[in-house]
């Protein structure tokens, strides 16, 4: 990765966690207020690295019984990824796998 990628990837993340911390303040927030800035910040992180097709689907149709709350495609024909929104969890901090 490029310094400048390396650069641009520190300012999406800076944007993606202060979004996260707007997002949190609200007393009532719950999974689904978290969705913009994961859409948000999987978006940008593609673009970034030159992906610029992808598309993301929020709480997209169930498929065999599953359903994520993201679902990643190339464009229009093929998944590529999925991903779960969580609500930050401060008890998470500073622990390791």
């Amino acid at each position: 990765m490029s310094k400048n990628e390396s650069s641009g990837v520190r300012k999406v993340f800076r944007k993606y966690l202060e979004a996260l911390s707007v997002a949190a303040q609200h007393q009532d927030a719950t999974e689904g207020t978290f969705y913009p800035p994961l859409k948000t910040l999987v978006e940008n992180l593609a673009t970034l690295l030159g992906h610029r097709k992808i598309v993301v689907v929020s709480q997209p149709r169930a498929v065999d019984g599953n359903m994520p709350d993201f679902r990643v495609w190339d464009g229009n024909t093929k998944v590529i990824g999925y991903t779960e929104a969580k609500p930050p969890n401060p008890r998470l901090a500073g622990t390791s796998p």
